[in-house]
């Protein structure tokens, strides 16, 4: 049922990508018919106890996106994790959904009415409701409620030409100029997003009535030894030689096809592959023509796009290291997890994996093929690497309570942008 849900909603974001590009308001309308449309199916079977009814302050948290589609992975891992820690931290945590210009209980078709001393918690990446949540901050702002916004990057502002829609990229700076005008306060997953929010923020020159408080919080990891069945196709080919792992959607900005030029000078010299977990994302050619074209990359390649949480971990337990060949992140949580099982990390030398890392890996040049295969030759030569197991990992506990502590105001901001 998951899986088809999730092809079913795969399907009608591919529709409406293309759609978007010609008749963008249509699209947009058809779109939120579609989804409300699903939203009412299911209220139809869920109830609100009369304990929801409110009558304090709460903490409100976006999951409007989630709610449509959650794929398990990225932001709605994310979402999910941590307001399953925030909810069991404070009472008061209410999810919410956004139908029609108004707040909406996640879990039924009741309007929320927003009180004074609400906290509104744009957690989610609902980008694409950005006409909407305007009016939902003013009304928030009117009562006298305060709206906190999370910010995980910037890269279609900062790399428009990586990704497959001009309608996306318009779209989401939008949301973040938005949020940036409007927000009592930003929450990037790292300082290296806040300095990156920082700078966009100064280029654009906001001109709003108070100052916007920038603060940053320790992204959580706990990805558990989940057992299940693993692909004997997957068991034989990590069996085979030395094996390093990618994981995360295969697009651009994350190097694959960096990697594939590396794997052809590597095979050269010795019998070395290349594991692949992620799904497929947008403008591979490039890294397609390298896999058809090349018989040799082809036997010592191997892509999964569809891996379970099984196989994720046993991947993780089972190859010789990670490589994270990112041009660029706004956190990266494959490191993480691979730090989580002790396997070596061998990723590209840029502001966000030094933050992650804490110096407890080895380093390339981003995007440079030379430079990783020349990386991945000295790995291979040495007994001992540095020990991922070093650093510092947090829990989603502990990005909750930052969250709630710098909304209750506990916690100095990071930055304060006049």
């Amino acid at each position: 049922m998951k899986a088809l849900k999730q092809f079913i909603a795969s399907l009608i974001r591919k529709s409406y990508d293309v759609f978007a590009r010609v008749a963008p308001i249509t699209a947009d309308r058809s779109r939120t018919l579609v989804y409300r449309g699903c939203h009412k199916v299911r209220d139809m079977r869920c109830k609100i106890p009369p304990s929801c009814i409110r009558e304090h302050p709460a903490v409100l948290v976006d999951v409007t996106q989630t709610e449509i589609l959650d794929v398990g992975t990225g932001i709605q891992r994310v979402v999910r994790s941590l307001l399953a820690e925030l909810t069991r931290r404070d009472n008061n945590v209410l999810p919410v959904r956004e139908a029609d210009g108004k707040l909406l209980f996640r879990d039924g078709d009741y309007a929320v009415p927003i009180l004074p001393g609400d906290k509104l918690l744009l957690l989610d990446s609902s980008w694409s409701y950005h006409h909407e949540f305007k009016n939902i901050i003013a009304c928030a702002h009117a009562q006298g409620a305060q709206v906190y916004a999370t910010v995980y990057d910037l890269f279609p502002i900062r790399y428009p030409q990586m990704f497959d829609s001009r309608w996306f990229s318009d779209t989401f700076r939008a949301w973040h100029n938005l949020v940036l005008q409007e927000a009592d306060a930003v929450l990037c997953i790292s300082k290296t997003t806040a300095d990156s929010v920082e700078t966009y923020y100064r280029q654009q020159r906001f001109s709003r009535k108070s100052p916007l408080l920038l603060y940053d919080f320790p992204m959580g990891a706990e990805l558990k030894k989940v057992r299940g069945n693993i692909r004997e196709g997957l068991r034989s080919f990590v069996q085979q030689a030395t094996t390093f792992l990618m994981v995360g959607t295969v697009e651009p900005r994350k190097g694959h096809a960096t990697a594939m030029k590396a794997f052809v000078k590597l095979l050269r010299k010795g019998k070395v592959q290349l594991l692949i977990l992620g799904r497929n994302g947008w403008k591979n050619k490039e890294f397609y023509n390298f896999l058809q074209t090349n018989e040799n990359l082809q036997n010592h390649v191997l892509w999964i796009k569809d891996a379970t949480d099984a196989e994720l971990c046993w991947a993780y337990d089972n190859t010789d290291a990670l490589i994270a060949a990112s041009k660029d992140e706004g956190f990266g949580l494959p490191l993480i997890e691979a730090a989580r099982f002790g396997l070596p990390i061998i990723c590209s030398d840029i502001p966000i994996f030094r933050e992650v890392t804490q110096g407890h890996a080895d380093y390339f040049k981003a995007m440079d093929a030379d430079s990783l295969a020349a990386c991945i030759s000295s790995w291979l030569r040495e007994e001992k690497h540095p020990d991922s197991r070093k650093i510092h990992i947090y829990t989603w506990q502990e990005a909750a309570k930052e969250i709630l502590d710098i909304m209750d105001g506990k916690v100095e901001p990071y930055r304060v942008l006049e």
